[in-house]
């Protein structure tokens, strides 16, 4: 039996959204597909993470309830392939609750394409009177007191204090200053599959670009889905 009568209202407020996610998540459950399916969010949630999701070799039947600013408020059916792709995927606003079906199996993932190279825009023509072009701003620059590393976050069969060993030599401090998240997916392999971040936009792609450089020791079995918070000059 649930007592909510010594709850405040946001209390309150917080056991009716638990509930009724609940009922959502309990509605019907899904079974993997053969063809990979995204219902209720971007296709690029396959799309833009195919090799991690490779990686796993599993087949999934996720069902994702998504608040409207879009993070999660719960999730069903969670196997490693779509843990490590949410916690590498944020999902965009849409304005209102909505649920997302993602199911797949293994075997369908070969089929998907990965996503194709942005093709660089042509260089314009410039006549012999036109001026030269005005010189670049310089980029942000980058912090001399260090790079600090908040509390890793693992999901997955690798210690929390060997990824932060390899963390550490990421050269972190060579970022912009500010404060991010890096989320990002280790393959079995060891490599970076995916990264994303949450936080200062400058700082959090510095980060992303750099975790993707770096290998980490093969984990014992699936994904490893990491977060951590860094920290730069301040």
């Amino acid at each position: 039996r649930l007592v909510v009568q010594d709850l405040d209202e946001a209390g309150r407020a917080r056991v009716r959204e638990r509930l009724a996610v609940g009922m959502v998540l309990r509605a019907s459950p899904l079974q993997p597909t053969p063809d990979p399916v995204v219902t209720g969010g971007p296709a690029t949630l396959l799309t833009d993470h195919t090799e991690a999701l490779r990686a796993c070799g599993t087949d999934v039947a996720t069902r994702l309830v998504v608040r409207p600013d879009g993070t999660v408020a719960g999730a069903s059916g969670l196997g490693g392939c779509a843990e490590a792709l949410l916690a590498a995927t944020p999902l965009p606003p849409d304005g209102g609750w909505r649920v997302v079906d993602l199911t797949w199996s293994a075997a369908s993932l070969a089929a998907v394409p990965a996503p194709a190279p942005t093709a660089a825009p042509p260089a314009p023509k410039r006549g012999p009177a036109e001026p030269p072009p005005p010189t670049p701003a310089p980029p942000p620059a980058a912090s001399t007191a260090g790079a600090r590393l908040g509390s890793v976050s693992v999901t997955g069969a690798l210690p929390p204090e060997v990824v932060r060993k390899v963390l550490q030599r990421g050269g972190f401090a060579q970022c912009p200053a500010g404060t991010a998240t890096v989320k990002f997916a280790i393959a079995p392999t060891g490599s970076v599959a995916s990264a994303a971040f949450d936080g200062d936009a400058a700082l959090g792609a510095c980060l992303a670009r750099r975790v993707r450089l770096l290998a980490f020791p093969s984990p014992e079995s699936g994904v490893v889905v990491v977060s951590v918070p860094v920290t730069v000059g301040g």
